[in-house]
This record gives C-alpha cells, sequence and structure tokens, in this order.
C-alpha cells in the first residue's frame, strides 16, 4: 500500500470518527435497572429494539449489523451452553476459532461461527459475564461486498461500549 493511499484511508478514517462524534445516537439496554450496556452509533444507523434485552444497530448502507442481548440466566449457567444457544438461533455453524478480548474495558469470550447466508462475513460473538446473574453478548457480523470504511464504522461503534450499573 503506497503512502498516499494510507495517508487517505487515515484521513477517511479521521472523517468518519469526527462525523460520528458530531451526530451520534446513545442507546442503553436495558433501557432503565441494571446492569446495562450503553452504546453510541451514528444518528444515520438504524437500531431496531427486541423487547427488553436485545437491541440491534444496522449500519447507514444495511451492509453491517450489532447485535446487543443482556441476558439473566442461572449463576451456574456456562458460556459454553449460552454460545451454543446464540449459534443456534442465528442459524450460524461455529468455526474453530476462539480469543479473549476486552470490550469495554471487560474481558470477555470471543467466538466465530459463519452465517447461513453466504454472502456474510463470519460473525464475531462476545460474551462476557455481567455478575453472577447476566451474560452480555455483542456480535457482528457485515456483508462480503462491505467496504473497508463500514467494517471500521462498526469497530468504532464497538469501541464506544461502556457499562453502568454493573459491580466489579
Amino acid at each position: 500500500m503506497t503512502n498516499h493511499r494510507r495517508l487517505g484511508l487515515t484521513a477517511l478514517a479521521i472523517t468518519l470518527t469526527t462525523a460520528t462524534a458530531a451526530h451520534a445516537a446513545a442507546y442503553r439496554l436495558p433501557q432503565s435497572g441494571g446492569p446495562a450496556v450503553a452504546v453510541t452509533a451514528p444518528d444515520d444507523w438504524t437500531a431496531t429494539r427486541l423487547g427488553e434485552a436485545t437491541l440491534n444497530l444496522t449500519n447507514a448502507v444495511r451492509d453491517g449489523v450489532i447485535s446487543i442481548t443482556m441476558e439473566t440466566v442461572p449463576p451456574d449457567a456456562s458460556l459454553t451452553t449460552f454460545r451454543d444457544n446464540v449459534f443456534k438461533a442465528a442459524h450460524c455453524a461455529a468455526m474453530d476459532r476462539t480469543e479473549t478480548l476486552r470490550l469495554g474495558g471487560r474481558s470477555g469470550q470471543a467466538f466465530y461461527c459463519q452465517p447461513a447466508q453466504s454472502q456474510l462475513a463470519p460473525a464475531r460473538i462476545v460474551l462476557i459475564r455481567l455478575g453472577e446473574t447476566h451474560i452480555l453478548s455483542v456480535s457482528h457480523t457485515y456483508r462480503l461486498d462491505a467496504t473497508g470504511a463500514d467494517v471500521q464504522g462498526l469497530e468504532a461503534v464497538l469501541a464506544t461500549v461502556r457499562y453502568e450499573d454493573v459491580g466489579p
């Protein structure tokens, strides 16, 4: 990649970040009470709430989506069982890839799966236990023809995740 192209991509990322910060909408899940997760997305994204537990954010060009779910679970619930249920509900075939990563300053386990729709890239699903009775699931995927800027936009929104009313 040439230096000019690298600089152009950097300028584009800065422009997108500045535009996102200037025109953004904040979302909280659940809308009241805790523990809760909050995220900020550009105001031209579409937000769809599925009850109190799930928030889907679709980018403006509709080639990427972030899904956030806060589940109340029994204290002995395993992340593996929860992951398997998420994969089944998403019609997503498990991949042999996992990693530990941080989201909003909290450590979680990331799992990857291949959605049944062939036009989608592998999905990353991050599971984070919040206390003994809640699991946060944050997933995202995008169309294979999505631009690099659109994929970076998904990551920029994920970088805004923060927690409210959550203990240590």
